[in-house]
Order: C-alpha cells, then structure tokens, then sequence
C-alpha cells in the first residue's frame, strides 16, 4: 500500500527501518509491568510493555517475552506468570527489571500466586494467568493468558513514552526531557570512557572509526543535510561506543534514553547546527587511536554540552515559527 487517503488528501507512507519503527511505536504511550514466573526453583522476572487486555469473557490478555530471555523460557515452560502493574514512582524497578543479570528480586518484598509465581507487592495491581496459548512473532514470543486471578491498589501507573519512564502528564517539557537525556547519556559514556580508552582492541576501535566517518559530513554549513541520516549514524556511533564495554545492560540503558527519537523529533533540514558535532566524534575515535583517557572525557563532555545546546535552539526555533 503506497498511500492511504483522509480528507482528500494524499499520505505518503513512509519507509520503515528498525530505528524509524522505534521512533513512531514511541509516540504511543504505554503502561510498564514486570512480568514474572517461577520454573526450576528459580523466580525470574522481565520488564515488559508490549502487554494488552484481549478479552472479558472469559478475562484474558497477553504478553510479548524476548526469546533470549530466562523469563521467557520460564513462562513458556512453566506455563503460568503474573503481570505485575507498576507504580508511577517503580521506574527504578523497571530498569532493574529490564537488565538480563543481577539479583533482580533482592530487597523486594515477594508475594506468591497461586500457581507459585513471584508476586511484587508493593506493584500497583497483579494479574495472575495461566498460559492458554503461544505463537512467535519475530524476536519475541506472544503468550496468550487466562487470568485467574487480579487484584488493584490505589495509586497512578508507571508510563512509557518515546523511550523513556514517566509520570501520565498532558504536556511533557521537551527541553527538560533532552537535558536529562544528553546528560544521562554523557554520564554513561563517560563511565565507558574509563573502562575501555586503552583497554579495546584495534578491530573494535576501527570500527568505531568506520562508524564515525558516516557521520561526516551530514552537519555542513551550519545545517543537517540529511536529519534523518544523522540521526541513524549518531545513533549507531553512540550505541558502538557504549557497547565496548561489553555490558548489555549498560548498552539497554542508553537505547531507553531514544535519542535517535529526540533527534527526528526536534531537527529539520533546514536546523542550525553546530559542525563540530561531528567533530567530536572525531576526537572521541582519534583519544582512543592514541589511548588518551582525558581528550575521551572531554570530547564527551564536549558532545553532550553541544548537542543539549543544538536541541534547544532547535526547540526554541520551532516555537517561533508556530
């Protein structure tokens, strides 16, 4: 289907890749459970937002598990698990969540299903079920399950939004939202930076290298050339770097930040922006060519302090011409 029609007027659909999906999927606001089962004498647990009620009669909704994950060969195993609905103030219980190692449940007070599963008591609400049916859907598993059982306390949900944990608000403050995440995200890159500057092989440096040699060349005389290009090469830049810390956690977590997101958000062609943004990607390739920890830190520090500023002129430009 090329183009659908509303109001007389003809829309383009547009290409779909990996990253535009995530973009456009985070513009649909979703609650955040933890879901959890026991199989093996073992309790395992996964964040999980992909969750929808599918019926009333008889009351049953369904999951979307990682196929990687332990929680999902438990539910799958066991045949049983809990949809545990999470308060507005569990963000930090759902990134404990959403990491694949750890002691996820220690310090938690522990409830259990009738089926045996754990049970977070101090969740807004919990959804005992039983598995009724499976299919495979891509990366993911779909477990379709009978309730058995559901209890609610008072409290407001836990949201998910293009990309990152919240509060349920009517209007987000956009530049508040790109400060947190530039300097989260510097935060993790620096942390990188001690761990890996004069510690990684070659291979992985020239790879980081290849990776910022795309982005050259998309910030030009004062302008994006290409937003959307940008925003996929800085996103596979940043992602590799993180990555040399050989950490999926740590890689997860910066993912959740979504500044891909942000980027394809704020930006248009004609944005001013600053050229050596690219340019400290650059800096960032030739500190670890030379192993030089402190010209690391500064070009992230640099990077982050330059790209806050370029989304907040972008913002306040955006302001102006509605």
């Amino acid at each position: 289907m090329g183009s659908a029609k509303g109001n007389g007027t003809a829309i383009a659909a547009a290409a779909c890749d990996g990253e535009r999906y995530r973009h456009v999927i985070g513009h649909f606001a979703t609650g955040v459970t933890v879901i959890t089962s026991r199989h093996g004498g073992t309790d395992h647990g996964a964040t999980a937002s992909a969750v929808s009620s599918v019926s009333l009669d008889p009351p049953s909704l369904l999951v979307c598990l990682n196929r990687a994950t332990a929680t999902e060969t438990a539910v799958r195993e066991g045949g049983t698990f809990v949809v545990n609905i999470l308060r507005e103030d569990q963000g930090a219980l759902a990134m404990r969540f959403a990491g694949r190692h750890g002691e996820k449940f220690a310090g938690l007070e522990v409830g259990r299903s009738g089926q045996g599963d754990p049970v977070l008591s101090e969740a807004l609400a919990r959804v005992e079920c039983r598995v009724r049916d499976a299919v495979t859907g891509g990366t993911h598993t779909v477990f379709f399950g009978e309730v058995q059982r559901a209890e609610a306390s008072q409290g407001d949900p836990l949201a998910y939004f293009r990309g990152r944990f919240g509060r349920l608000s009517p209007e987000l403050d956009l530049t508040e939202l790109c400060e947190e995440t530039f300097a989260a995200r510097s935060a993790i890159e620096l942390g990188v930076v001690d761990l890996t500057v004069g510690k990684v092989d070659a291979g992985a440096v020239a790879r980081l290298r290849a990776l910022m040699e795309t982005t050259q060349g998309l910030v030009a005389d004062g302008h994006f050339t290409d937003v959307a290009g940008w925003a996929a090469a800085n996103a596979a830049f940043h992602d590799a770097h993180v990555a040399l810390a050989g950490s999926e956690p740590l890689t997860e977590t910066y993912r959740r930040l979504g500044v891909a997101g942000l980027i394809l958000r704020t930006y248009t062609d004609a944005t001013d922006a600053d050229p050596e943004l690219a340019g400290d990607h650059r800096r960032l390739v030739e500190a670890y060519e030379t192993g030089d920890v402190e010209a690391a830190r500064s070009a992230v520090r640099e990077h982050a302090d330059r790209a806050a500023r370029s989304q907040r002129a972008a913002i306040a430009a955006g302001k102006e011409a509605r």
